[in-house]
């Protein structure tokens, strides 16, 4: 997911409850942290180019719109490493055409909820540097956890961000919260990694590993609770 602090089922149109009853109904699946650390390593460096590239434009397309089209390349990104760490094809025009009534939304909101994080932070630093830095980690932390799977199933079904941040969380819980937890501690902590050291050049280039490397991480776990889209799943009926 994209960070600007650091650079709510599928069952929803069934009324009878049958839907519902089918989603709890789902095998608990323990996520593992270190599996999904690895793959996402070895998925980086087989595409680095590939993946920092859209990760690129992504951002920039973000960042000059002001944060209003970050819905829909969240959405396209994923939709993008979905496609490749599911299926091993590279298609980087998934980048593009997601823009809809629900991920445009959803990117605003996430945006501004990383703004009042900025906003808040700042006098915070001003009087307290550390404590700026910890509140700034935790709220990130918080921010991440809300959102984690949020524009991955956007990428695979177009409906109400609130929805689908729901259907995040259970799966969250499929997936052990504790081990969520902590994978989202790790990614985070990527952020604290100094850069100072080195030349503007190779801090941004830093950065976007670091980003890149944290997006797949994002994408490989929500692959391990929905290893395909629920539309190509056979019918069980």
């Amino acid at each position: 997911m994209l960070s600007v602090v650091y650079i709510y089922c599928q069952c929803c149109g069934d009324r009878s409850g049958a839907g519902l009853l089918n989603f709890w109904a789902v095998e608990t699946v323990p996520l593992n942290v270190p599996q999904v650390l690895s793959r996402s390593f070895q998925l980086l460096l087989q595409h680095p180019v590939g993946v920092l590239w859209v990760l690129v434009q992504a951002l920039l397309v973000s960042f000059f719109t002001l944060g209003i089209y970050t819905g829909p390349m969240q959405v396209g990104l994923f939709s993008v490493l979905l496609r490749y760490v599911r299926t091993g094809e590279w298609v980087p025009g998934e980048l593009w055409g997601k823009m809809t009534s629900h991920n445009l939304p959803a990117g605003i909101v996430f945006v501004a909820m990383q703004v009042a994080v900025l906003l808040i932070g700042v006098p915070i630093s001003n009087a307290s540097p550390l404590v700026a830095t910890l509140f700034t980690f935790v709220a990130a932390t918080a921010i991440t956890l809300l959102w984690f799977y949020t524009f991955q199933i956007l990428s695979d079904h177009d409906k109400p961000w609130t929805l689908a941040m729901r259907e995040g969380w259970h799966l969250m819980g499929r997936g052990n919260w504790g081990a969520h937890i902590l994978l989202i501690v790790v990614i985070n902590l990527l952020n604290l990694i100094p850069t100072d050291r080195v030349g503007p050049l190779f801090q941004i280039v830093i950065l976007l590993i670091l980003n890149g490397f944290a997006t797949l991480a994002q994408t490989v776990a929500y692959s391990r609770l929905e290893p395909e889209h629920l539309a190509d799943r056979p019918s069980s009926t």
